[in-house]
């Protein structure tokens, strides 16, 4: 989980930053990122039950980094605008 949210910030920060160009696949990517991270923490074998100090450990960070992730990515769309040939 923790490469995974490495990994989701490292996108959203080179997109926001603009190294990267901002796409519809990426942040649908990401926003289904931020949705299968608790299933797949709930399919981890011996998964304890919601609230345990590994959730505030690991879980909780690496959501709100995808998340920031994900925010980065829309703000940095957004901020692009429409594309020359759509105005």
């Amino acid at each position: 989980m923790v490469a995974l949210a490495f990994c989701a910030l490292l996108i959203g920060a080179l997109t926001f930053a603009g190294v990267r160009r901002a796409e519809m696949s990426q942040i649908g990517s990401l926003a289904a990122m931020a949705f299968a991270l608790p299933v797949l923490r709930d399919a981890l074998p011996g998964a304890p039950p919601l609230g345990v100090e590994a959730d505030m450990w690991v879980f909780l960070w690496t959501e709100l980094a995808v998340v920031l992730a994900l925010a980065l990515a829309v703000f940095q769309w957004a901020r692009a605008g429409p594309s020359p040939g759509e105005r």
